[in-house]
């Protein structure tokens, strides 16, 4: 995980903005007291690329945090990703080339996506999106080989509301009949992107007022994910629709990815994953759920367990999370991954 508290940085950005152009030495802060001398190429390739925080990058090249979000509010620009690229383009082949590293073989993947399916992109995914593409180009100018991975949310509970609140609305649809053995793909859905969009919301709040229509919600999701016909097949459909609205929506903020995998992807990959922990007596029933203690002696607060299965056999986020490591080492075998998430999310990774 990136380290996003200040003082945990080990260069100051605008000095070794100065460093690159000077070709001078740059020393580390005081809390490391490490000549940039005394690193191996791969750490000192990692020290550079974490040393990259937003706030500064945007004092080092000369605007504001604010300015990032204004520009994009009023003239949906990204002067963030779009500058620093500027700066570095800017420097000569002799200094570009002083940035490589010998580190070829060093595979990383970057996950700073995590748009969720039929529901619109809020601020909190301008923020990722940038300072992640940010980070995946600077990486990629050192000579690290870097993936980008949307990490999609598709398989949640989310998604069991939107199906339940399509199947309020058009109760008719073949998708909801189980004695339908035509093409699903044929079948004519009245949905756009925008309806999506208007859909979760109004599903969310009657879930909220409505435990009958939580659990209805909850059934989707488990029907899904045991690849149910009818709603599987509608789930499809509809993570095509919103995929479509989401890679335009990145595009137009300038941040590609090459991987364009959701939750769903991995959870393909949870039974083995079960049968790992299974294999190391990791799992515990508790109250019909499977759970993995995590608490440590050394923990200065009290941490919960991780639950793997929620009661009703549904794959919790943490699950996921995990499911995607392990399909990530498979497929990709990367030397690392990094994630550019909200500091809230910080939980997860100490489980």
């Amino acid at each position: 995980m990136l380290p996003i508290d200040e003082e945990n940085f080990k260069y100051n950005i605008a000095e070794k903005i100065k460093c690159f152009r000077k070709e001078t030495q740059e020393t580390v802060s005081e809390k490391a007291q490490i000549s940039i001398d005394t690193m191996s190429s791969v750490e000192r390739g990692k020290a550079v690329v974490s040393s990259y925080n937003l706030v500064k990058i945007c004092n080092a090249i000369g605007i504001t945090p604010n300015d990032v979000l204004q520009d994009f509010i009023e003239n949906k620009s990204t002067i963030l990703t779009d500058k620093i690229t500027k700066e570095f383009e800017a420097l000569s082949d002799n200094e570009k080339n002083s940035l490589k590293i010998d580190v070829e073989d060093n595979k990383i993947i970057l996950d700073y996506g995590g748009a969720n399916v039929a529901k619109a992109l809020h601020v909190g995914h301008l923020r990722s999106a940038n300072i992640g593409e940010a980070l995946k180009r600077l990486a990629k100018l050192l000579g690290y080989q870097v993936l980008g991975d949307a990490h999609l949310g598709d398989y949640g509970r989310p998604l069991g509301l939107v199906l339940r609140e399509i199947k309020e609305r058009y109760p008719d649809l073949e998708y909801f009949d189980e004695n339908y053995n035509g093409d699903y793909s044929e079948v004519e859905l009245p949905i756009t992107n925008s309806d999506l969009e208007i859909i979760y919301p109004v599903a969310s709040n009657k879930a909220k007022e409505d435990e009958k229509y939580l659990e209805e919600a909850r059934d989707i999701t488990l029907r899904i994910q045991r690849h149910e016909k009818g709603y599987y097949d509608l789930w499809k459909r509809v993570v095509d629709i919103s995929k479509e609205d989401i890679k335009a929506t990145y595009a137009a903020l300038n941040v590609y990815f090459e991987i364009w995998n959701g939750e769903s992807d991995e959870m393909e990959y949870f039974d083995e994953l079960k049968q790992i922990y299974e294999d190391k007596n990791l799992l515990i029933e508790s109250e019909g759920a499977q759970i993995v203690e995590v608490a440590t002696d050394e923990d200065k607060a009290p941490m919960p367990p991780l639950i793997f299965t929620r009661s009703n056999g549904v794959a919790s986020y943490e699950t996921s999370d995990l499911a995607a490591i392990y399909e990530r080492k498979i497929n990709f075998n990367p030397d690392e991954i990094w994630y550019v998430v909200d500091k809230r999310q910080g939980m997860y990774f100490e489980q």
